[in-house]
């Protein structure tokens, strides 16, 4: 008798029990552990956009050949222009230890930072103003492009402060034009294209909004060489003008966005 009523009673614990076990095996499985939390790094390539503005200056000059036996002293004014430009990014970051960065960039942008400037009047070899004469000059800024590298600090984990530096490359349309009024209104002109190559300096902060988001703002000096061309008139075959674009400074300032792979 023993037996069988402690038989009895292991029973009605097993039947209790297997219920509750198997509800808690269900809630197991339902509720699955949780992913690891995802790890923010600024190691690794990215890709992104920007836009901003930028401003132009550099000095003009205007010789009329042959001096002094044309005339006419030489012109010389300075130029200065803003506009806009956007473009794209892509680079690639390293950690070298906690708090420091190093990484490449290749960035180019489609600008219209447009100069023209007309300069009067001509002044005459004696130093005495004489009738005015326009001399023009147009220089487009169509393009920028560069190929850098970046230092950075890490102040705090989603704050980057960087420098940053390289070569650069933009595309110019040059124009220029000088009107002779006191021979028939006839005009010497110098439109052409040039692709000029120089260098890039500048420095910014990113912000990492997320673990595949960085959003930055930067500031970006370029240095291109100038251009020159000599313009000729058929009916003063041996009088051309040698017009001339000295070296251009460009300013940039620019917000952009980038996702990191």
């Amino acid at each position: 008798m023993g037996y069988a009523k402690y038989g009895r009673f292991a029973l009605a614990a097993l039947l209790i029990a297997a219920p509750l076990s198997i509800a808690n095996a269900a809630d197991m499985a339902v509720k699955a552990p949780p992913p690891p939390p995802e790890v923010w790094s600024w190691t690794g390539f990215y890709i992104g956009v920007h836009a901003g503005s930028g401003s132009n200056r550099g000095n003009l000059r205007a010789d009329y050949l042959p001096f002094p036996t044309f005339g006419l002293d030489p012109t010389v004014a300075t130029s200065s222009e803003l506009g806009t430009l956007g473009g794209g990014q892509v680079g690639y970051n390293w950690m070298v230890a906690p708090n420091w960065l190093i990484g490449f960039e290749g960035d180019g942008s489609k600008t219209i930072i447009d100069s023209d400037l007309t300069a009067i009047p001509i002044i005459f070899a004696t130093g005495l103003p004489q009738i005015v004469q326009p001399t023009s000059w147009t220089r487009n800024l169509e393009w920028m492009a560069s190929a850098r590298g970046r230092l950075g600090l890490i102040p705090t984990p989603n704050l980057l402060l960087y420098a940053t530096g390289g070569a650069a490359w933009g595309g110019f349309n040059y124009n220029a034009q000088f009107v002779n009024t006191t021979a028939g209104s006839n005009n010497w002109i110098a439109p052409f294209s040039k692709t000029q190559s120089g260098y890039v300096v500048g420095g910014g902060a990113e912000w990492m909004a997320s673990a595949h988001w960085l959003l930055r703002a930067e500031y970006l000096f370029y240095r291109l060489p100038g251009a020159s061309n000599l313009a000729n008139n058929p009916a003063f075959p041996t009088f051309p003008i040698q017009f001339t674009w000295n070296a251009t400074n460009t300013n940039v300032v620019r917000l952009g966005a980038s996702y990191k792979f």
